[in-house]
Parts: C-alpha cells; structure tokens; sequence
C-alpha cells in the first residue's frame, strides 16, 4: 500500500515535449514515415509524442468496440449528447473510469451479469463505458487560455491513469476517486496564496441544469 504523498508524486505534472523535439525523435526512427506528431497537452503546455500510424488505427477500433460492449444504446446516446453539451463550452470529453479498466472488470461475466455490476456501482456512484455520468469536462488542446481545469492528456486525466492503474486494480479506490484527487490537487496548484474555503458561485449548479435540460433523460437511480 502506497501513501498518500506517494500517490500526489505520482499526479504531479510530467514536464512538456515541443514539436521540435518530437520530430527528433520520429527522423531517428529506422522508419519515419510510418509515425505521426501527436499532441497529447494542451497548446499552452504542450506535450508532443511520437506515436505508430497503425497502432493509432487499432486502438480506435479496439476502443468502439469495448464502448458498444460496455454501454447500451440508450446509455451511448446520451453520453454523445454530453459529450456535445462539453465540446461546446470548449472543452474534452474524458471517461472517468476507463473502459479498457471496464473491460476487465467484465472479462468473464455474461451480459446479464454485467448489466447488475452497472447497476450495484451506480449505487455508490461508479459508472462505466459510454455513460454520460461517466464523462468528465478536461482541457484539451483546443480550449482557450481562460478555460480552468484538469488537462485532459499530459499532466492530466489520461496521465493520472497510467501513473496509479496499479493502485485501482483489485482495491477499493476508484479512478473517481483518483480523478477527484487529481482535480484538487492541480486547483491548488494554481492558488498561489491560500485564500481559504471558495466561495461557492452556483455555476456548476447552473451548467449541470443546463445540460439536464438539453439532454432531457435522467439517470439518478
């Protein structure tokens, strides 16, 4: 078990990657044109990588075909519309429990089994595959300075996985909690001077209302 310091070192922010450096990287490669500059911050902090054409390929098949495994139509066509509802306000889109963490969970059980897992987690507020209370607002590339939040790749929600996927496995901590810590963690970071407990506007109030009355379907169990 790992402490709660530990942890934080393990959200902390990894330092950025200019396009430059990138490109370095992909002409070393024995066969550059079979790779690809992506990147994965923001363009305020950017974090370019190097990444395999066709590996990029496969991962999106893989991925629509674990959301149409995990998620139910009805499920997949409300998560689409918040998806929109966040694209809209300048913003990315990010599965909170991700579905290849999902997708183990469910190796082995059948549809029916399945289908009372979602039901048990919703209960205490987990959510899996293409659900639109599975879905988070994070900064992306193309949201505008002004915009806060938590970065959706580097130094962000996707980093935040990949540095703790060994702490969610078999415990009780779930990445809503990790995503939770990752998010106070990053406010903190940008108040430079402690000004006590923030006062509360309403605005997320105002923007979950919204949203609700845009959607139009509820799923509060």
């Amino acid at each position: 078990m790992i402490t709660f310091k530990q942890f934080i070192e393990r959200v902390e922010l990894l330092e950025g990657r200019s396009r430059e450096d990138a490109e370095k990287l992909r002409q070393a490669k024995d066969n550059p044109n079979d790779y690809s500059l992506n990147n994965a911050g923001s363009s305020e902090n950017p974090h370019w990588r190097v990444v395999s054409k066709e590996k990029r390929k496969g991962q999106s098949a893989a991925r629509k075909a674990r959301i149409d495994s995990l998620s139910s139509p009805e499920e997949k066509e409300d998560a689409d519309k918040k998806a929109e509802y966040i694209k809209s306000r300048g913003y990315e889109a990010h599965h909170i429990t991700p579905t290849h963490h999902s997708d183990k969970i469910k190796s082995g059980m059948t549809d029916a089994e399945w289908e009372e897992r979602k039901k048990k987690d919703a209960k205490v507020g987990i959510y899996h595959g293409h659900h639109p209370k599975n879905l988070m607002m994070t900064r992306g590339k193309n949201t505008p300075a002004h915009k806060k939040g938590v970065e959706h790749r580097a130094g962000g929600a996707h980093e935040v996985e990949g540095k703790v996927k060994d702490i969610v496995v078999g415990s009780s901590i779930t990445h809503r909690d990790l995503m939770a810590a990752a998010v106070k963690q990053q406010r903190q970071g940008r108040t430079s001077t402690p000004k006590g407990k923030p006062r509360n506007t309403g605005a997320a109030e105002r923007m979950a209302a919204a949203y609700d009355e845009r959607v139009g379907r509820s799923f509060e169990n």
